[in-house]
C-alpha cells in the first residue's frame, strides 16, 4: 500500500479519524474518508504549479489543494487519477467542502467484484440515496410526496418512447443519472478555489430535477412490452402532467410549514414549479415556458445532456457495431458513434 513516506511518523495516530461518507463530514471533524481520486493541474497567479485533489465517493466530492512545495505534492503524479485513495484529515465544512490532508494512501481495488444486477429494487434504493442528498427537510419533503402521488408507475415507466432510456425503469434510472449530473454540476460550479464561481443551491436542483419528468408516469406506458404513448401523452405534452404534480406535491408540503417561514419558502416553490415546468427548455420540445431563473436554465442544460446520454446508449447498444453512422427513430437523423473497431 503506497504511503506518503515524508508524512509518516511514529506519533500518527489513526484511530483519532472517523470513517465517514463525504456527505456526512462536518466542520472540524477528524476524518477517514475512501473514495476515486481526480486530480487537476492548475497555476497560482504568480504561475507556481499545484494540483487540485478531488475526493470522489457515492455520496459527494470533498477538494484539497496540493501546493508544489509540499510532500503531498510530490507524491503525487497526474497518472494517479482515477485510483482509489484513504485519505486522513480535517474536514472543513463551510460555503464549501475541503479537506486538510494529514496522510493518503492508495488502496488496491477488489480483484474480482460482481456486476451489479440492476433491478427496480436497486433503483428505488439508488434514487432514495440520491433523495437523502436534500438536506432542507421540507425540500426534501417534495420529491417523497410526489413520488407517493405517483405511486407504482414510477417503477415501469420509460424515459421515452423509442430514443433514450425506452426500458422499464428508464425514467426511474434517467432520474438518478441528472441527480449525479445535478451534484457534479454544483461541485464544479461552487469551486473552492474561485472567489467569483456561480454558487448553485443543490437543495433547489435536485429538487427540480427529481419532478421534471415524472409526468411521463402519465403519458408513457407498455404493451405488449413496447413502449408506447398513453391517451394522455397523445393529447398532451409530459411537461404539463409533471407540472400538475409538482404543484400537488409542493401545495402539501407548504401546508406543513410553520407560518412565520412560509413567506419565504412560498418563493422557492414557486420557482421549483417554474423550473419544472421549462425544464425541457424550449417550447417547440415541450416546455411550457422558457426557463428565466439560474437554476432553471441549469435544469434545461441537465435534461438536456440526459436525453443525449440515453439516445446514444440507446443506439450503440442497438445497432450493429461495424456500422459508424446510426440512426434515432424519433427524428431520424443519423448519429455518428465513432471509427468502427477492426
Amino acid at each position: 500500500m503506497d504511503i506518503i513516506k515524508e508524512l509518516e511518523s511514529l506519533n500518527f495516530d489513526a484511530s483519532i479519524y472517523t470513517e465517514k461518507n463525504i456527505k456526512d463530514c462536518t466542520h472540524n471533524e477528524k476524518v477517514c474518508l475512501t473514495g476515486t481520486l481526480k486530480l487537476t493541474e492548475s497555476k497560482t497567479k504568480q504561475g507556481s504549479p499545484y494540483f487540485v485533489l478531488t475526493i470522489i465517493d457515492k455520496t459527494g466530492t470533498i477538494n484539497c489543494p496540493a501546493w508544489n512545495n509540499t510532500p503531498l505534492y510530490k507524491f503525487l503524479e497526474i497518472s494517479d487519477n482515477g485510483k482509489l485513495v484513504r485519505v486522513y484529515g480535517e474536514a472543513s465544512i463551510n460555503k464549501y467542502k475541503n479537506i486538510d490532508i494529514k496522510q493518503i494512501q492508495f488502496i488496491e481495488e477488489p480483484e474480482e467484484e460482481k456486476e451489479e444486477v440492476v433491478s427496480i429494487s436497486n433503483l428505488k434504493t439508488a434514487l432514495n440515496e440520491r433523495i437523502s442528498r436534500i438536506t432542507n427537510e421540507y425540500m426534501r419533503a417534495i420529491p417523497e410526496k410526489a413520488i407517493e402521488i405517483v405511486g407504482d408507475k414510477i417503477e415501469t415507466t420509460p424515459f421515452s418512447e423509442k430514443t433514450a432510456y425506452n426500458y422499464e425503469g428508464g425514467l426511474l434510472q434517467s432520474i438518478i443519472d441528472a441527480c449525479d449530473l445535478a451534484t457534479a454540476m454544483v461541485d464544479t460550479f461552487n469551486c473552492g478555489f474561485n472567489k467569483n464561481s456561480t454558487i448553485l443551491n443543490e437543495d433547489l436542483l435536485l429538487v427540480g430535477t427529481i419532478l421534471a419528468n415524472l409526468g411521463k408516469t402519465k403519458t408513457l406506458t407498455f404493451e405488449n412490452g413496447i413502449p408506447v404513448k398513453t391517451f394522455e401523452g397523445s393529447l398532451d405534452e409530459d411537461a404539463i402532467f409533471s407540472r400538475e404534480i409538482a404543484f400537488k406535491a409542493v401545495t402539501e408540503v407548504l401546508e406543513t410549514i410553520p407560518l412565520e417561514e412560509k413567506d419565504v419558502y412560498d418563493k422557492v416553490f414557486k420557482e421549483i414549479l417554474h423550473m419544472v415546468a421549462s425544464a425541457k427548455g424550449n417550447k417547440a420540445y415541450g416546455a411550457l415556458s422558457t426557463p428565466r431563473s439560474k437554476h432553471a436554465i441549469m435544469l434545461s442544460e441537465i435534461n438536456n445532456i440526459i436525453y443525449t446520454k440515453g439516445l446514444f446508449e440507446n443506439l450503440e447498444t442497438s445497432n450493429d457495431k461495424t456500422e459508424e453512422f446510426s440512426r434515432a427513430y424519433d427524428n431520424g437523423k443519423s448519429y455518428f458513434l465513432g471509427t468502427c473497431e477492426e
